[in-house]
């Protein structure tokens, strides 16, 4: 994965990239039939890991092709990519969807809904199997309320990369929704 990440750092062009990423992938769901070594949990984090690293590649070439010279630290960028559900317990099957949760921040001067429709679509084009929530902090309360299934998989999201400060407020919110209604949380996943 290292000489991938290399390649954003110099300047190759989207496509290309892409194409290796593309390429890249292919090779390791190739690889995943032949590697029966290891355990079944060592096997499910080593995977998740992986697609972490694959969708991490592409948050950084979005953003190396959003703001070219003048690209910011990830931290001021007001934008988070989150892995829910089994994704986000580390848990990640080989043939699971990949469900992720986009918050971002509304901020003037960073053009952020661009920036997540081509981490969606490149992310898509290289054939990762992708799920996904889009989101303000704001309205996180608001989803958790709508579905159990959509609260179940906020309570176990993890950060994958992008702003760590926006992560603290998005883990403020995500231990509200976490404490709210315990009792009647329990018994619907009973039922």
């Amino acid at each position: 994965m290292k000489h991938l990440e290399e390649l954003i750092y110099q300047k190759y062009s989207r496509n290309d990239i892409y194409k290796e990423l593309k390429r890249y992938l292919k090779e390791y769901k190739n690889s995943l039939e032949t590697s029966e070594s290891m355990s079944a949990a060592s096997f499910l984090y080593k995977h998740t890991k992986t697609i972490d690293d694959f969708i991490t590649l592409i948050y950084k070439l979005t953003l190396r092709d959003a703001f070219e010279n003048f690209l910011p630290l990830s931290s001021q960028v007001p934008l988070t990519v989150c892995a829910l559900g089994s994704y986000g317990r580390e848990e990640l099957c080989i043939y699971s969807d990949i469900d992720i949760m986009i918050c971002y921040k509304e901020l003037k001067g960073y053009n952020i809904k661009p920036i997540i429709e081509e981490i969606l679509y490149a992310s898509w084009d290289i054939g990762l199997k992708l799920g996904h929530r889009v989101h303000t902090i704001s309205e996180l309360q608001g989803a958790a309320n709508e579905d159990i299934t959509i609260k179940s998989a906020m309570i176990e999201s993890r950060f994958i990369c992008g702003s760590r400060p926006l992560w603290f407020e998005i883990e403020n919110e995500l231990n509200k929704i976490r404490k709210k209604d315990r009792k009647e949380f329990i018994n619907a996943k009973i039922e």
